[in-house]
């Protein structure tokens, strides 16, 4: 399964083939204006918090969500013509 973040469009196995977990989060954008890469306001961060007191477990930031995709994967072309 492949997930989709509808904040960043990035494409991602929440389980890699090796059975570890990843916890994607939003890369910050370049902004023109200053020359700076900046976070996102709305970025998803999926590393995980617990709450000290109540031991609930959340992500960071949900950001827009994420929504489950096909994707078709293609073999990687090693070398030139």
């Amino acid at each position: 399964m492949h997930l989709r973040c509808n904040t960043c469009q990035g494409v991602y196995q929440p389980l890699e083939r090796d059975g570890e977990r990843y916890f994607h989060t939003c890369p910050p954008v370049y902004d023109p204006v200053t020359e700076l890469s900046v976070e996102r306001a709305d970025k998803r961060d999926e590393n995980i918090l617990q709450d000290a007191q109540t031991l609930r477990v959340s992500i960071k930031a949900e950001g827009r969500g994420a929504v489950a995709v096909t994707v078709i994967e293609t073999a990687e072309v090693v070398g030139g013509l």
